[in-house]
């Protein structure tokens, strides 16, 4: 379960920024009400499994490189498959499976490109609170400066290039290096943010070849203005949301204190047109009706109450 971010000591994550960016409805139901589509929280299991894995992998290696050693990749391959064992009563199998396999297959590629690779990983998934609340995956130390990771696992069919240009202004990068600063102690340089992208395979379908996985890393380097750019941008936009929570929502996160209708939106995002498919806001469903989402079976609502309680239907 989760508990909203509190607006008067923190600034948003750049993910939270983004949805407010994208529609003020979407920000408030996916960050502080905490709802999302069965189908997102499905597709979020095989970057969350990358992590449990990966990070345990990297935190054995952290706190002794030599008996690292005798860690070898069927038993990385091993706590993969266990971890999906235990998502399998959650899900159907028929849907969770051959997601769960194409991240497989990138842990694979990970493992064959970087699993030899000897680094002084510094610290692993640290979470920090100050400016922004934000978790880092890794950050390791190369020529006594600090490398940031953050790991994407990704679509086979995404355009690496465009995922890649996508972050050299975007705010995850900028923020990250800020939060690294703000909290790291003993102060350390920031050499660059690395995006770590793990492309899922994908099988061959009719006429379609089948996609291998494969893994890429690409260094953002952040400069003093992406920072200040971040800042002024996630300040601004955090007054706007206690406005939001002040104006409309009467500082309480329930949606039934305010008619649905009345959360400010964008309405020119609630389809949006990629080449020949247009892609509904995954809220559509329920602002056509006007239907508060969580009295809708296609949606899960992961907030906390006071009590403990989950608010969700």
């Amino acid at each position: 379960m989760r508990t909203p971010r509190d607006l008067a000591t923190t600034l948003p994550s750049p993910s939270e920024l983004d949805n407010c960016h994208r529609c003020p409805c979407i920000w408030y139901l996916k960050d502080r009400l905490w709802i999302k589509t069965r189908k997102e929280v499905m597709a979020y299991q095989g970057g969350r499994v990358m992590d449990t894995v990966l990070n345990t992998w990297l935190t054995h290696w952290m706190n002794d490189p030599r008996n690292s050693l005798a860690v070898t990749t069927q038993d990385v391959l091993n706590h993969w498959d266990e971890e999906v064992e235990k998502l399998l009563p959650q899900f159907e199998a028929d849907e969770l499976l051959p997601l769960m396999a194409s991240c497989r297959d990138a842990l694979v590629a990970w493992l064959t490109l970087y699993g030899n690779v000897r680094e002084n990983v510094l610290l692993v998934q640290p979470k920090f609170t100050s400016p922004s609340t934000g978790k880092l995956d890794y950050v390791v130390e190369e020529d006594g400066m600090a490398v940031l990771r953050e790991r994407k696992v990704i679509s086979p069919f995404a355009d690496i290039d465009d995922e890649i240009a996508k972050y050299q202004l975007g705010f995850q990068p900028s923020c990250y290096s800020v939060l690294f600063k703000r909290n790291y102690v003993p102060a350390m340089e920031v050499k660059c943010v690395e995006m770590e992208f793990l492309i899922r395979s994908a099988p061959g379908r009719g006429r379609y070849k089948p996609v291998p996985a494969e893994v890429r890393r690409a260094p953002i380097y952040v400069t003093d203005w992406k920072e200040r750019m971040w800042q002024s941008s996630a300040t601004a936009t955090n007054e706007y949301m206690k406005w939001l929570e002040s104006c409309y929502l009467t500082g309480e996160v329930d949606c039934d204190t305010v008619a649905f209708e009345m959360i400010p939106r964008h309405t020119r995002n609630c389809i949006v047109k990629l080449g020949n498919k247009s892609y509904p806001c995954e809220f559509h469903k329920a602002c056509l009706a006007n239907i508060d989402p969580r009295h809708l079976d296609d949606y899960v609502c992961e907030l906390e109450d006071a009590s403990g309680d989950s608010k969700g239907p």
